[in-house]
């Protein structure tokens, strides 16, 4: 008897260092990712809460766990996959007025088709579409100096940093001009 309560006590320790094993992995990938990623349970409590999620949302990992997902994110949607059970692909969001992300929320259910909680991924956006912007401005820019040049009657040329000619009035030759 002494040896099957030792063995029983054995083979828990074995799993129990497997199930801590496990639980490190997981908690380093989730940890790793750039991605902010946030689950839910059916009550709507935050349950993970990566370091990504907590630097994009200003809320520490302790503090967000086990709060209501209102309470961390007041503008979130992700309590409607629960009642849909719909995922949603690739929305915006701006998060705090500031961030702006696009994320997925999708739901999670088991084998049996129960509904366990809900999970959103996302990433931070906002200097992307800041670049965006920039750029549609810097062409913006171009077409306008294109039009002016091209309206002028003088002869205009715009250089680079290295002094190459990049726009010039139409007609006029790299001969025509007088290099000092």
């Amino acid at each position: 008897m002494a040896y099957v309560i030792s063995e029983l006590m054995s083979e828990k320790q074995q799993l129990i260092q497997i199930l801590k094993e496990q639980t490190y992995k997981h908690d380093r990938i989730f940890n790793a990712t750039n991605d902010g990623m946030i689950f839910i349970n059916m009550d709507e409590e935050v349950v993970l809460f990566n370091r990504s999620a907590a630097k994009m949302v200003g809320c520490s990992q302790k503090d967000a766990i086990g709060r209501h997902i209102r309470e961390v994110i007041p503008n979130t949607k992700l309590p409607d996959i629960l009642r849909s059970r719909e995922p949603e692909f690739n929305q915006k969001q701006f998060l705090n007025q500031q961030i702006q992300i696009v994320t997925t929320r999708l739901p999670i259910i088991d084998d049996a088709g129960r509904m366990l909680g809900a999970l959103s991924i996302f990433k931070d956006i906002t200097d992307a579409v800041e670049l965006a912007e920039e750029v549609t401005n810097l062409k913006e820019v171009r077409t306008m100096l294109e039009a002016i040049i091209q309206s002028s009657d003088e002869a205009i040329s715009v250089v680079d940093e290295q002094g190459k000619r990049d726009l010039n009035q139409p007609g006029i030759h790299e001969n025509d001009w007088i290099n000092r």
